[in-house]
């Protein structure tokens, strides 16, 4: 059996956690690009962010439960999907080169961990949903591209019918990545003689407004703010910029999800970086699935791939020599004039008075750079602790009364010196009206985008449905 490794604590690192086990039955076995990224990444072998470092140890923990016959685990890596999805990534065409651009390890890790993870006993995909966020510049389009075709070409082979689903925030930014996946597309068939003969065989018409052949399988571009889902049921739906505050305004993800939900081989892919909004799903589902992460004997989330190369910290943006960990192409700046460019870019956001833009975007830190923001995010998650003891304490309640669908909040503020500086803790509970949402708790998950019931396993037990006694029982309490 595994032994049980928990990072959240505080108390332990990645790279301490490694030093304490055997991995070399495993790295015998598995010498495939993401087996290696992750065995360099944990020790330290590649200057890397906590997050990637958790992927890495999970990736590579996961394989030791693989192969561990005492262990409950009912997925299995397959090396001969790593090679081939890496196979095709090596014919498929960049278009501003016209021609492939050999892969970085770190691009062919998420290749590999995304497709070769499945499933013992059916060989379906582990992973239903894959985030992947990297700073702006660093491929992302690429990455999303060959995954895009590969599903298209080799993994819809012999199947008819399929939806394939390209999406953006708008119509306006989805033109210049929507290009490039035709034109890749185009050269790919004009340069590849097997790849021409499977468009040819299903009759497949690389359009303006989408590809489709004569089977039906179709890829289809979509944005956002047309919200026009509900059709489709996607072998792969590619979420581009799935950070940006469209999402969270117009949460059509789970429109998405809801379609795929009947799929056994369906995948999700969230590409994107950092946003300055943080009520995305996007944003959401990286926090909780740090904390998953950390707790590596836990098996939440296990079909949830969270890549996320990023700073630690926003002092690093006076690091540059850190600046990898959220620019992983920085590995081929061998003269150093991507990294010039990026602190000239650092010096003159800084002289503008915009240096969280540059954090946001180029270093791939969440951070509210809106200037009415009460409080940083940064200062907010800091602000979170373990325990606090109520017994005896002067408190202040507050009640929040929603509107309708509005989550109803009632707050007890306890004021109180540390080491002679004053504080407050805040403890706050929420009640969760379904009276709008067909008294149904995924519906309403859907409406928010927010996963209640994952925040109540976290600890959040104090999930109610709001009705007329609880209601009144709150008003008697606080005197309303």
């Amino acid at each position: 059996m595994i032994d049980k490794v928990d990072l959240s604590k505080g108390e332990a690192s990645v790279s301490e956690a490694v030093k304490k086990i055997d991995f070399t039955s495993i790295l015998e076995k598995y010498r495939d690009p993401a087996t290696v990224y992750a065995w360099l990444v944990v020790n330290d072998k590649i200057v890397s962010g906590e997050m990637m470092k958790l992927a890495c140890f999970r990736h590579l923990q996961d394989l030791r439960r693989a192969e561990d016959p005492n262990e409950d685990f009912p997925y299995r890596y397959d090396l001969g999907r790593c090679r081939s999805i890496l196979g095709f990534a090596s014919i498929f065409p960049e278009p501003a080169h016209g021609k492939p651009m050999p892969l970085m390890l770190w691009q062919k890790a998420i290749l590999c961990m995304s497709k070769a993870w499945v499933y013992k006993d059916n060989d379906n995909f582990r992973y239903t949903r894959v985030i992947v966020s990297v700073a702006r510049a660093n491929g992302k389009s690429y990455i999303a591209s060959i995954m895009l075709w590969y599903t298209y070409l080799i993994e819809c082979s012999g199947l008819s019918n399929q939806d394939i689903g390209y999406t953006m925030p708008t119509g306006a930014q989805m033109k210049k990545p929507w290009a490039y996946v035709l034109t890749s597309g185009r050269i790919l068939k004009d340069t590849e003689e097997d790849i021409q003969e499977i468009l040819n065989n299903t009759d497949t018409y690389i359009g303006e407004q989408g590809i489709k052949s004569a089977i039906g399988n179709k890829v289809v571009q979509l944005s956002n703010e047309s919200g026009q889902f509900d059709s489709y049921h996607f072998r792969l739906a590619v979420v581009d910029e799935a950070g940006d505050g469209g999402y969270a305004h117009k949460p059509n993800i789970g429109k998405i999800t809801q379609g795929q939900s009947h799929l056994p081989n369906a995948q999700l892919l969230m590409i994107s970086t950092s946003y300055e909004n943080t009520e995305t799903l996007f944003y959401k589902d990286q926090i909780r699935l740090k904390d998953v992460m950390k707790k590596d004997y836990s098996r939440d989330e296990d079909s949830y791939l969270c890549l996320v190369w990023q700073q630690d910290n926003l002092d690093e943006i006076n690091q540059p020599e850190t600046w990898i960990k959220s620019n992983p192409l920085l590995e081929l700046d061998e003269d150093g004039a991507i990294l010039k460019r990026m602190i000239s870019d650092k010096d003159a956001h800084i002289a503008s008075g915009i240096a969280n833009e540059f954090q946001n975007r180029n270093l791939n830190n969440w951070l509210q750079v809106k200037v009415n923001s009460y409080v940083s995010l940064e200062d907010l998650e800091k602000s979170v602790i373990p325990r606090f003891n109520i017994d005896g304490r002067t408190v202040y309640i507050g009640y929040d009364k929603g509107q309708f669908s509005d989550d109803n909040a009632i707050a007890f503020v306890y004021p109180y010196e540390d080491n002679g500086i004053g504080k407050f803790h805040v403890e706050q509970f929420s009640f969760i009206p379904l009276r709008n949402s067909n008294n149904d708790i995924n519906v309403k998950e859907h409406q928010d985008g927010i996963n209640y019931r994952t925040e109540v396993e976290k600890g959040f037990e104090r999930l109610l449905k709001i009705n007329t006694e609880s209601l009144k029982m709150m008003k008697c309490a606080i005197g309303y």
